[in-house]
């Protein structure tokens, strides 16, 4: 924008006095001097009212670094050289800014005769520092030299020093004598310069309590710099800068704010803006950051490490915080950061916030200090939201400015003050602003248009489009799926005031299945108060099963009155089983007059079967749309569950005449389940005619069940050509059962390949059949890696049986918890025999049914003792005796073999089970290796 090789601008940064304004020329300061009046007025006024025994009162000016106090003393400097009335009265005496070589108070009324000697040539009777035995004495010596003078010269001394605090802090005993010297004599008047209210001032034990009348230098107002600007570009001739500034309001007070409002920042910053024009304010900051970090990082390094840890700390929380904060993130005790912070409030870099509970605030005082240490010491996201604050700060103040300016001139329009020709300009650049609404676009264009009443058309200027034409022209491209074309025709709109922009571009990415980029989008839309984007957002929300964000949503867009959003959430709440909530909000939708709704809350009911009242809104959906094939369809399935065949088959009936292929199907389905066999394979065929595949599947199952093996395979191939996965494998059963064991091993590989995890079972199942136990072994773990649970248990059988495998076998038996019995049975085959008593007790207290090869088995493997204690068992042996009398007989035998007439004893009907039994107990105890 401003060309940095420009004369004028050099000349202007030539004039900058960056750091020691003080020892500009006095026509320079006054002529820049329009800050800081009312402290200068104050000052200099209760100077020119003293009379000439009126005790002295002495001035404190409170400000940080770069908050114009140097300029503040230069400036009464020269209103006591150049006033006649202060000149007759006071000599001003102004020491340099940065006063390193006083240390003691004698080194200041050294410096001080040395500024006498200047202005009156020569000072006498003074005397060297080798002549007195104590400091005290010469510096009581320098300041009888200073006294005489102001007699000999019948003036006083305006005493001007800035960073006084730096000074007062050497001082001892030199600080109580100071305060003794200037109660006695009434000769020097002190007006200091101070970043900071040093306990010298404060504390009361300290000499120069309550000593100073305290000024403090605040950050600049928005009014102020302004005026300051605006100064500068007049009195130095910069029409540039004058439109900078008009044109920037953001940018301007961006940097004001994040600067803490400085004159000397502020001096940065133009010298920046006459260099270079940059994007956003935050640029100009990043530079203004350069130019201020050897005075920053001189401050920063001055400070001990842990002073410095805290410092940090504080500058990335950046809001005010807490000791406990900062305990978090120092990592150091709670009692060394307090008294770290004491330390760090009485120099000056810290402020305490006072609250009404222990817990006080801290933050650091200059947030300008705050910033730069984001800006140089922050990480990348720390660095981020400064950049973001600044962004939002600049665009804050500017979209402010436009509003203001939107509506005057809908103003003038609306009064026709304004001609065609002249608001031809401003009405095309308002109308194409992100800071105004849609409406105010449109409006304004309406209006220009109202005001041309000779219907003339611009050479140069052509209005833009209504904001109505475009999105309706989005719109239509959007519902033909044109993503990018309804993209550009929207982003063509510049104006992003009301959201409704964000809301049609959240529109598109939602159609586009960008659900994060719509979510982005519709929440900028509600920010700036487009309500549309309310549903559309909890719609986002509720397909992504964001239960709680969808709700919020939908609650907002209700009390916008969106009737839809009822019904929306309605949905969520029975899509969380909340099915009070959810009937509420339907009853509310159909109250609002919404009829879709009827059929919604049928289906709530019926999931709760309430079947009347479900019955009700079906009927009640079928009234208000008789052709409401869904409605037709549940109430028939209702019906059937009901087993009111009658009603059931007729509404199934108007469902299918209605277009519902499925109801032909789910007729054929209950008369196959009331064996009506017949009927149900016509409706099956007639729904096959009007294409229900899943007819074909379940003709083909009827068939199966009949055992007419012909017409099921014929039904299940053309299953299988509609994509039918289940086909293959029922397919591949019908030929195991007709002993086609070639075709049924390719139909169960088919259906492995379309991810029918039951197949590569039921293969391995074949092969055992057939005895090949190798390929069975094989298709048992390939459905393992299936997560097919029965395989695990029928390949760990299928390794007992054959007595291999022993640790394979028990670790598929861990891995398959569901068959407690096999696991035991399979930890005795591998000997692990630990607290065996109480998993068999768990087993047979838990279920006393199906027991019976559990016990052959413990007693095949040896463990007849545990058996016999089980039917001795006090509490439920009696039980097993009576349930399983045949083992206990068994039990008996092997236990006791040459017990006297226990074989008389059992009954001759159960003679041959007995010895089946124990004749297969022998050959597994032999098969096992447990007898040779």
């Amino acid at each position: 924008m401003l060309n940095p090789n420009n004369k004028i601008n050099n000349w202007f940064i030539d004039q900058l006095n960056l750091y020691q304004s003080a020892n500009s020329d006095f026509k320079s300061i006054k002529r820049n001097f329009i800050i800081r009046e009312a402290e200068f007025t104050i000052i200099t006024e209760a100077l020119l009212n003293k009379e000439s025994n009126d005790s002295l009162q002495h001035e404190l000016i409170l400000g940080r670094r770069g908050s114009g106090k140097s300029t503040l003393l230069k400036r009464i400097e020269i209103e006591i050289t150049e006033n006649k009335k202060l000149n007759k009265k006071y000599i001003p005496i102004n020491l340099a800014e940065e006063q390193a070589g006083i240390y003691r108070l004698f080194d200041l009324w050294e410096q001080v005769i040395e500024e006498l000697q200047h202005q009156f040539k020569i000072i006498e009777n003074k005397k060297e520092f080798e002549e007195f035995t104590t400091i005290q004495d010469y510096t009581r010596h320098l300041y009888d030299v200073i006294h005489n003078t102001c007699i000999k010269y019948k003036k006083k001394i305006v005493l001007l020093l800035d960073n006084f605090d730096r000074i007062v802090e050497n001082f001892n005993d030199d600080g109580n004598l100071l305060r003794e010297i200037l109660i006695n004599y009434n000769d020097v008047e002190i007006i200091a310069g101070s970043t900071r209210m040093d306990e010298h001032f404060w504390k009361y034990d300290m000499p120069f309590y309550e000593f100073f009348r305290k000024h403090r230098l605040e950050a600049l107002s928005r009014e102020e710099m302004l005026l300051l600007l605006n100064h500068w570009a007049d009195s130095l001739n910069i029409p540039e800068l004058k439109l900078f500034i008009k044109n920037n309001t953001g940018k301007l007070e961006n940097v004001r704010i994040l600067t803490d409002g400085l004159p000397r920042t502020l001096q940065f910053f133009i010298q920046i803006v006459l260099q270079n024009s940059q994007s956003h304010g935050y640029d100009y900051l990043k530079k203004i950051m350069d130019h201020v970090t050897p005075l920053y990082q001189e401050r920063l390094n001055y400070l001990p490490a842990q002073l410095r840890k805290i410092i940090l700390e504080m500058a990335f929380i950046w809001e005010s915080c807490t000791t406990k904060q900062l305990v978090e993130k120092t990592r150091m005790e709670s009692k060394l950061i307090s008294a770290n912070l004491k330390t760090l409030v009485l120099k000056g870099i810290v402020d305490k916030i006072e609250t009404s509970k222990k817990n006080h605030l801290y933050r650091i005082s200059e947030r300008f200090f705050n910033m730069w240490l984001i800006f140089t010491q922050g990480n990348p996201e720390q660095k981020r939201k400064a950049k973001c604050l600044s962004i939002f700060l600049e665009n804050w103040y500017d979209a402010q400015d436009f509003k203001i300016l939107a509506n005057n001139h809908i103003s003038l329009l609306i009064s026709k003050k304004i001609d065609y020709e002249n608001a031809l300009i401003l009405s095309k650049a308002l109308s194409q602003s992100k800071y105004i609404s849609l409406i105010q676009r449109d409006s304004i264009l309406n209006l220009t248009e109202k005001i041309n009443i000779r219907k003339e058309k611009s050479q140069l200027i052509h209005l833009p489009k209504k904001s109505s034409d475009i999105l309706n022209e989005a719109l239509k491209e959007l519902e033909n799926k044109n993503h990018k074309v309804a993209l550009d025709l929207v982003n063509s709109l510049e104006n992003e005031e009301d959201g409704i922009k964000f809301n049609f571009l959240g529109m598109i990415s939602e159609d586009e299945e960008k659900n994060s980029e719509a979510e982005k989008y519709y929440l900028l839309a509600i920010k700036k108060g487009e309500k549309g984007a309310l549903l559309n957002l909890a719609n986002i929300y509720h397909s992504q099963k964001k239960h709680n964000e969808a709700e919020k949503y939908y609650l907002l867009a209700i009390e916008d009155e969106q009737i839809t959003a009822l019904c929306n959430l309605a949905i969520l709440y029975y899509d969380q089983k909340k099915y009070k909530q959810a009937e509420k909000y339907y009853l509310l939708a159909i109250g609002k007059g919404e009829n879709d709704v009827h059929y919604n809350l049928a289906i709530l009911y019926y999931e709760q079967k309430k079947y009347a009242e479900a019955e009700k809104y079906y009927l009640l959906a079928i009234e208000k749309n008789n052709t409401d094939s869904d409605a037709l369809f549940n109430l028939a399935l209702l019906y059937q569950n009901q087993e009111k065949y009658d009603k059931a088959e007729n509404y199934y009936l108007l469902a299918g005449e209605n277009g519902d292929n499925e109801a032909l199907n789910n007729l054929a389905v209950m008369y196959e389940k009331q064996e009506k066999y017949e009927k149900a394979e016509r409706h099956y065929l007639l729904a096959i005619e009007i294409n229900n595949d899943d007819s074909l599947f379940n003709l083909a199952l009827l068939y199966q069940k009949q055992e007419k093996y012909k017409e099921a395979e014929k039904y299940y191939l053309l299953a299988i050509d509609k994509n039918n996965i289940s086909a293959l494998n029922n397919l591949a059963i019908i030929y195991e059962k007709q002993e086609k064991y070639k075709e049924a091993k390719e139909y169960f590989l088919l259906a492995n390949k379309k991810n029918d995890n039951s197949a590569l079972y039921n293969l391995a199942l074949l092969y055992e059949k057939q005895e090949n136990f190798k390929e069975a072994e094989k298709y048992y773990l390939l459905a393992i890696k299936n997560n097919n649970i029965n395989a695990l248990n029928n390949l760990a059988t299928l390794f007992y049986n054959q007595n291999i495998k022993k640790r394979e076998t028990l670790n598929l038996l861990i891995q398959n918890n569901e068959n407690p019995q096999n696991l035991i049975i399979a930890e005795i085959w591998n000997g692990v025999l630990d607290n065996l008593e109480n998993k068999v007790n768990s087993i047979i207290y838990k279920n006393e049914e199906d027991l019976e090869n559990f016990i052959i088995d413990l007693l095949i493997h040896q463990q007849k003792n545990l058996v016999l204690k089980l039917f001795r068992n006090s509490n439920i042996g009696k039980t097993l005796q009576e349930k399983y009398t045949v083992l206990f007989y068994v039990c008996m035998l092997i236990n006791n073999p040459n017990e006297e007439n226990l074989e008389l004893k059992i009954p001759p009907e159960i003679e041959t089970t007995i010895k089946e039994i124990l004749q297969l107990i022998k050959e597994k105890e032999k098969f096992y290796g447990y007898v040779k």
